[in-house]
């Protein structure tokens, strides 16, 4: 899943800096943005995976204990 999020994040990054040359600014804005926004789904996938190594648990398994039990 982080190649597609990283992929896809270099391919509108490029469409930004093509329209951006061609002077299309408002789409060169939109490819742009999206381009980050999938260039921060890939950060994202990686950091729950790093964290997910370190704790050495599920992330979707966190159980929180109530304050007076112990």
């Amino acid at each position: 899943m982080k190649h597609l999020w990283m992929g896809l994040s270099l391919i509108f990054i490029v469409g930004a800096a093509i329209s951006l040359w061609r002077q299309h600014y408002d789409s060169a804005f939109v490819m742009a943005t999206v381009g980050v926004l999938a260039w921060f789904l890939n950060y994202r996938v990686r950091m729950k995976e790093i964290i997910k190594e370190a704790d050495g648990t599920d992330p979707g398994d966190v159980q929180l204990n109530h304050p007076d039990e112990d």
